[in-house]
C-alpha cells in the first residue's frame, strides 16, 4: 500500500493539522498544543477500529514530531500556512491508496481533530472559541471527502 517513506509521511498529518489549526491566527496558544496532544492520546485509545493503529503509530511520535516541527517551520505566518496546506493535500495521494471506508473514517477523524483543536483555546464557555483566522481552516478544504470522489 505504502512504502515506508509514505507511512512515515502520512503519521504526520495530526501534526500538520495541528499546527495549521492553531498558528491560523498567528500565533500558537499553549492550550491548542496541550489539546492536541490530549486528542492524540484519545484516538490512540478510542479511535473506530478501522484506523486506531494508525493512531497507536501516530501517538508513539506525536509530542516529539509536534515540537520538532513548531521549531523547524518557517516563522513567517504565510510561508508556514502554505506550506501546511501543501503537505495536508497530499493526504488526497493517500486516500486514493486505501480502501474507501478507511480513507473516509480517517477523513472524518481528522476534521475532529481540526474542530477540537480549533476550540481549545479562547472564548467565554466554549462560545466564539473558534477564529476567524483558525475558521478558514477547520474544514480542512485541502482535503477531499473520500466518498465524494469519483473513480
Amino acid at each position: 500500500m505504502f512504502t515506508n517513506d509514505e507511512a512515515e509521511e502520512f503519521c504526520l498529518v495530526p501534526i500538520w493539522i495541528c499546527i495549521l489549526i492553531a498558528s491560523a491566527d498567528e500565533k500558537i496558544d499553549h492550550s491548542e498544543v496541550k489539546k492536541a496532544l490530549k486528542i492524540a492520546r484519545e484516538k490512540r485509545a478510542r479511535a473506530n477500529e478501522q484506523i486506531i493503529d494508525y493512531y497507536k503509530k501516530v501517538a508513539e511520535k506525536f509530542e516529539v514530531n509536534l515540537k520538532g516541527y513548531l521549531t523547524l517551520l518557517p516563522t513567517d505566518h504565510n510561508k508556514r500556512v502554505d506550506f501546511l496546506v501543501e503537505r495536508l493535500e497530499r493526504v488526497n495521494y493517500f486516500f486514493s491508496k486505501m480502501e474507501k471506508e478507511v480513507a473516509y473514517q480517517l477523513y472524518l477523524s481528522f476534521r475532529d481533530m481540526a474542530n477540537k483543536i480549533a476550540r481549545a483555546s479562547g472564548g467565554i464557555f466554549g462560545l466564539l472559541s473558534v477564529s476567524f483566522a483558525e475558521s478558514k481552516y477547520i474544514d480542512l478544504k485541502m482535503i477531499s471527502n473520500p466518498n465524494e470522489i469519483q473513480v
